[in-house]
């Protein structure tokens, strides 16, 4: 316990170099969250059809914009990565939950 508090004390989070980290990804890092959204309006053949072709190399957004079933939605809000968590508040929970019956504070 002594070693974790020793180790999370020295960590620091950098915003801006977390931010440039999640853009390498060029959206992709949100597709669970565009497979909730897209999924039921397109399909799931043209969603994996999307991805493969983003997987390649063609830009998400413009993939996502040229979809007109997508027309209605904001896509920068659908590729940000910021506006979808998944289940990372369940995670921290539990985690939390266990460094505290680890009795770690």
């Amino acid at each position: 316990a002594a070693r974790t508090r020793a180790l999370c004390a020295a960590l620091s989070f950098d915003a801006e170099r977390a931010r440039a980290n999640l853009s390498l990804s060029e959206g992709l890092i949100v597709s669970e969250r565009l497979a909730l959204v897209l999924k039921p309006r397109i399909g799931a053949v043209r969603f994996a059809e999307v991805i493969d072709r983003a997987s390649a190399g063609e830009p998400l957004a413009a993939l996502l914009r040229a979809l007109p079933e997508v027309a209605e939605r904001d896509v920068d809000d659908l590729l940000d990565p910021a506006r979808y968590t998944g289940r990372s508040g369940a995670l921290v929970d539990e985690a939390v939950r266990a460094a505290r019956e680890e009795g770690i504070r």
